[in-house]
């Protein structure tokens, strides 16, 4: 099993990174939470819920399958800290980090004017919480460095690709990191 994580900032490239990967080393992609698209605020206290099941279920589907997830228990630690919303961070880390080597996590991040640039280019976006997301972007940069720093500590596989310049760029880094990655194409 090989779960190639995808996390970060908003408006960093991730799920962009993540689809194009996906398309070129043929493995599923996945996004969490889909719940966001459907009007879910990112304070809401049902995504810790979702978070936790889809934690308890991805163990039995990596069995079977090694995928591409964009955003999951990295992004609900931050956007918890974010949005004052109580969890229970220690789960998620004990979690990734029991996944060992199975687990690869990319932390995609660009600098705080290019982000804000970005947000300002494309809208709004589909989540109620996209304007208080685009007042915090500095903060959120601020929450990411610790997060990425706590995975580091937790002695989970993190690999943080700067997308400031282009994303073809970005994505040969990423390509060339999951060259040393062991997992079954489709």
């Amino acid at each position: 099993m090989t779960i190639l994580l995808f996390c970060g900032p908003s408006r960093s490239g991730k799920s962009t990174l993540a689809q194009r990967l996906s398309r070129q080393i043929k493995l599923p992609y996945l996004k969490f939470p889909p719940s966001i698209h459907k009007g879910w605020s990112l304070d809401d206290p049902r995504i810790d819920l979702l978070s936790r099941a889809i934690c308890e279920c991805i163990d039995e589907v990596a069995l079977h399958l090694n995928f591409i997830l964009d955003r999951a228990w990295p992004d609900n630690v931050a956007y918890a800290r974010l949005f004052n919303r109580k969890i229970d961070e220690s789960y998620y880390f004990n979690r990734m980090s029991d996944m060992g080597n199975s687990l690869h996590v990319f932390y995609i991040t660009a600098p705080l004017l290019l982000l804000q640039a970005r947000m300002m280019d494309t809208g709004t976006g589909s989540s109620p919480s996209y304007p208080e997301i685009f007042r915090k972007t500095e903060a959120q940069l601020s929450v990411w460095d610790d997060v990425v720093a706590k995975m580091k500590a937790s002695k989970i596989n993190v690999h943080t690709i700067d997308n400031s310049s282009d994303i073809d760029t970005a994505l040969k880094k990423i390509l060339e990191t999951t060259n040393f990655i062991k997992y079954d194409k489709l």
